[in-house]
C-alpha cells in the first residue's frame, strides 16, 4: 500500500534530536519519512549529493522543514544553505510545506526587521544574520505554507497531526460532495442548452415564424 512520503528537511547537529523525534512520529501515524541521514535518498555518481537531495522532493508528498539558529551547510551556489535550498525547490514544486521556527529565533526575527538597516547589530539566537533574511522570505511565502513556532519538538509533532487530520478530515468531504458536484455541473450545462434554446425560439419568433 502506498504510503504519504515526507520530507524533512533542517540542520542536522542542532536538531537531530528533533529530527528523530519527527521520525518516529511519522512512521507512528503509517507515513514513511525521508532523511538523508538514514540512506532514504538514492545518489547516483552523475551530480553532488546534494543535487540529489533537491530531487528527491519530486518524490514526496509534503515537505517539513525546521528552522533553528544554525545556519548549516552552504549549497553550492553560495547564496544560501542546503536547508534553505531545499525549502526554495519544495515551495518552486507546488509541494505541501510546513515551516517550524525555533521560539528565540522567531521572536529574535522581530529585533532583526526593526534593526536590519543598522549596521554592527549582533544577534544571539541565530549563528549568521543570513537566517533572518531567509526568514523574510519565509513569511512572504504563498498561502499554503503555513508558518509555526516551537519550543520543543512535541509541539511540532501536535500541530502536524491537527493538520493532518484536518487535511484527511477536507479530503473525504471533497469525495462525498463529487456526485453532487457532477449532478451540478450537468444542471448548469442543461440550463444553458435551455437558454440558448430560448434564444433561438425568440429570435425565430421576431422573424414572425
Amino acid at each position: 500500500m502506498a504510503k504519504p512520503r515526507v520530507f524533512v528537511s533542517s540542520t542536522y547537529y542542532d536538531l537531530r534530536t528533533v529530527r528523530d523525534d519527527l521520525d518516529r512520529f511519522i512512521r507512528e501515524i503509517g507515513y514513511e519519512p525521508v532523511r538523508h541521514e538514514r540512506g532514504h535518498i538514492s545518489y547516483g555518481r552523475e551530480e553532488s549529493p546534494e543535487a540529489y537531495a533537491y530531487r528527491e522532493i519530486d518524490f514526496c508528498d509534503i515537505v517539513v522543514c525546521v528552522v533553528g539558529g544554525r545556519f548549516g551547510t552552504t549549497s553550492s551556489d553560495g547564496s544560501s544553505s542546503i536547508t534553505q535550498k531545499e525549502l526554495k525547490s519544495a515551495v518552486e514544486r507546488g509541494k505541501q510545506v510546513y515551516i517550524f521556527v525555533e521560539d528565540s529565533v522567531h521572536y529574535e526575527h522581530r529585533h532583526f526587521q526593526a534593526n536590519k538597516s543598522v549596521n554592527g547589530v549582533r544577534y544571539s539566537a541565530v549563528d549568521d544574520v543570513k537566517i533572518h533574511e531567509f526568514l523574510e522570505e519565509v513569511y512572504a511565502l504563498p498561502k499554503g505554507n503555513p508558518v509555526f513556532s516551537f519550543s520543543v519538538s512535541a509541539d511540532i509533532t501536535r500541530v502536524l497531526r491537527e493538520q493532518w487530520a484536518g487535511m484527511f478530515q477536507r479530503l473525504l468531504s471533497e469525495s462525498a460532495l463529487k456526485p453532487q458536484t457532477a449532478l451540478l455541473e450537468e444542471l448548469k450545462r442543461n440550463l444553458q442548452t435551455v437558454g440558448q434554446l430560448v434564444e433561438f425560439l425568440t429570435d425565430q419568433k421576431g422573424k414572425g415564424d
